[in-house]
């Protein structure tokens, strides 16, 4: 077999073919987060290079399932709300951001196969900012919003009343 220097395709195929030796063994559950490494330690994989194969490695069915439910989920309600006439009510940005969140959320997609996106903080980041953005909207339009208080004084306020150390 011959390839080009700096193919990567036989070297993520390798670790695709890992991580599923690793959901074999634990098919239901799959390993643990983080205990992908631990599996073989005669195997050079630290990790999987795909987001979809080290959910099922380390979550197993029950976390492929949810990890996959959250990006079609994401994908089939931006889809849903930009076809259906509250669309129409939205502000200008509104639209724009929905838009935009629809193309992104098909992008994360995509890479979730090319990429392991499961562990990246920026992954899951742009999964809140997908909801932000249709709570925003749903907000625009009258909908009820469920609102979560983490803190009884929001950070802003606190900060803002901290003294500065005078030397």
């Amino acid at each position: 077999m011959e390839t080009t220097n700096g193919e990567s395709f036989f070297g993520r195929l390798s670790t695709i073919e890992y991580a599923m030796e690793v959901w074999y063994r634990y098919p239901l559950t799959g390993i643990g987060l983080g205990c992908y490494y631990y599996f073989d330690k005669s195997e050079s994989h630290g990790f999987s290079d795909s987001g979809i194969f080290s959910c099922l490695a380390e979550t197993g069915f029950i976390g492929f399932v949810m990890f996959c439910g959250v990006l079609f989920s994401t994908f089939y309600l931006f889809k849903k709300y930009i076809l259906s006439d509250d669309y129409q009510k939205l502000s200008q940005d509104t639209k724009q951001l929905a838009h935009f969140s629809l193309y992104n959320a098909i992008l994360m997609m995509i890479a979730s196969v090319t990429s392991n996106t499961f562990v990246s903080s920026y992954f899951w980041l742009e999964i809140a900012l997908f909801y932000a953005v249709l709570s925003t909207a749903h907000r625009e339009n009258g909908y009820p919003v469920l609102r979560v208080r983490v803190m009884n004084i929001p950070l802003k306020t606190y900060f803002m009343n901290i003294q500065p150390v005078q030397k």
